[in-house]
């Protein structure tokens, strides 16, 4: 709400900002345990093993230590699909498919839920993991299943 020179009020319709960037609860996990035991354990299983290989060992072994450590910085800093805070029903809501949630304060869908660590609403919210630091939701589910996957 801005006030005009006139005295009058005007509600400005402002765009949300879109996350782009989220760290979790759990990010000290993620960074100074997960991260380390990671890379830790690939180098050394690297410099162990591959001096020596052939080629397409060597270059399978480079892959798959980018595609984990990739995979687990796409897990750990996207977007899990937080949801913003509706104080009313959303005009969309024609079939009431969206419930009040106590405690977040908000409506939500029925997909999403409230995720205790985070403190927010996650749209296909599944679990928080310690080990990426964030929540899982449905925007970084993806990324989760080809991290377990390459783990």
């Amino acid at each position: 709400v801005e006030t005009l020179e006139n005295g009058e009020q005007r509600t400005s319709k402002r765009k949300r900002p879109k996350l782009l960037w989220v760290l979790g609860p759990f990010w000290h996990v993620n960074m100074f345990l997960t991260y380390p035991l990671i890379l830790g354990v690939s180098f050394w299983t690297g410099w162990r093993n591959l001096p020596g290989a052939p080629i397409p060992v060597v270059v399978t072994w480079s892959v798959c230590t980018f595609v984990l450590v990739f995979s687990l910085a796409m897990v750990a800093c996207r977007n899990p699909g937080v949801l913003y805070r509706h104080r009313e029903r959303p005009p969309s809501d024609v079939e009431g498919d969206w419930r009040w949630n106590d405690q977040a304060k908000t409506y939500r869908p029925l997909k999403a839920r409230f995720d205790p660590e985070c403190q927010a609403v996650i749209e296909g919210f599944d679990h928080t993991c310690p080990w990426t630091g964030t929540a899982i939701g449905s925007s970084n589910m993806f990324w989760f299943r080809i991290f377990v996957t390459m783990v």
